[in-house]
């Protein structure tokens, strides 16, 4: 791998002031309190209302994963969400998640911002209750509002996933220093809104570079130590692009922080394969994809389905760890590779 011209190496992060270092590929799991989320079943506290069916009997069918795209979501209620969102939160752990998280405002292309208070009311309690139940789990907020993450981070929450990358809200990134959590930079341009005729590029990864590089200094300056760098895979990017990225993540590695890759049942994978798949069929995509983020570098994969990117980690990290014995050359020369 190449050596670093960028930023000093990190190979560890800060929780709270527990160093976790990152010795091996860690999962991110998905946890959406949102009813429009792109991906149904990352969907928790919200049920599914067909058309001709009443919403009572709908609400019934709120644990069921064979919802579909025409119907329209209501919550089930406080109760019933945290319930929901403490019941998935520990099946993601039984798993292996390494990090969970959870978001309240969705970002898929062409999502109108919720209401600053909505985002709140679906996030604030979420957190509340998934750190009481787990202290020790590294819990996740997906989101741009400085305000949600100040009141998530107050409730426990140990990091802050921003798609926008400090655009949109201009005061979240000094809430993040002042909070002293790690932060995940994502690139991004637009809004989820208008993000899809936004994906001119000269050299898309030139470009994702040199943008992530010039917040990064900004957030380095302001007394930000630690980043993840996530290149934003299908936000302002065609899957040609996001193809490109993938197959030269070496240059985000390059820079020097851990790097977070994003592909999960994304459009990337749907509109590659057929017209006929849609996010429900993309999991065996989506494994070939992280395995291949894996081999260039990628350190945190976020994903839907936490089991299989667990196994994908352990089967990668044995052949690479068989390579090594049976190459010690190459051992040697990596041994920066991966922290």
């Amino acid at each position: 791998m190449s050596k670093n011209t960028l930023f000093p190496n990190k190979s560890s992060l800060q929780f709270r002031g527990k160093l976790l270092f990152i010795d091996r590929p860690l999962v991110m799991g998905i946890l959406n309190v949102t009813p429009d989320s792109f991906y149904p079943d990352s969907r928790v506290g919200f049920s599914a209302v067909s058309e001709g069916c009443s919403k009572e009997a709908s609400i019934a069918e709120a644990t069921r994963n064979d919802v579909v795209e025409s119907r329209s979501y209501v919550p089930v209620g406080r109760s019933g969400t945290v319930l929901a969102v403490v019941d998935r939160a520990r099946r993601m752990m039984e798993e292996g998640v390494d990090i969970l998280d959870i978001g309240g405002c969705s970002t898929r292309p062409g999502a109108a911002a919720v209401p600053e208070q909505e985002e709140l009311e679906r996030v604030i309690p979420s957190v509340r209750a998934i750190k009481g139940a787990f202290p020790e789990l590294l819990v996740s907020v997906d989101t741009w509002r400085a305000s949600v993450a100040e009141q998530a981070v107050g409730e426990g929450a140990d990091l802050i996933n921003d798609v926008s990358g400090g655009r949109i809200d201009p005061k979240l990134i000094e809430t993040v220093i002042r909070l002293r959590v790690p932060y995940v930079l994502m690139h991004s341009r637009g809004t989820p809104e208008n993000m899809a005729g936004l994906t001119q590029y000269e050299d898309v990864v030139t470009e994702v570079v040199r943008e992530l590089s010039e917040r990064a200094q900004i957030l380095l300056d302001a007394g930000c130590s630690d980043l993840i760098i996530d290149p934003g895979f299908g936000f302002a990017k065609t899957p040609v692009q996001g193809f490109r990225l993938l197959n030269h993540l070496d240059a985000l590695v390059r820079m020097g922080f851990p790097v977070l890759a994003g592909v999960s049942r994304k459009s990337m994978i749907t509109r590659t394969l057929s017209v006929q798949v849609d996010s429900s069929d993309a999991l065996w995509g989506t494994l070939v994809l992280n395995t291949l983020a894996l081999d260039r570098g990628a350190q945190i994969l976020r994903v839907h389905d936490v089991a299989p990117a667990v196994q994908a980690v352990r089967l990668w990290q044995k052949v690479r760890d068989n390579e090594f014995i049976s190459n010690p050359e190459r051992s040697a020369a990596s041994t920066n590779s991966i922290k």
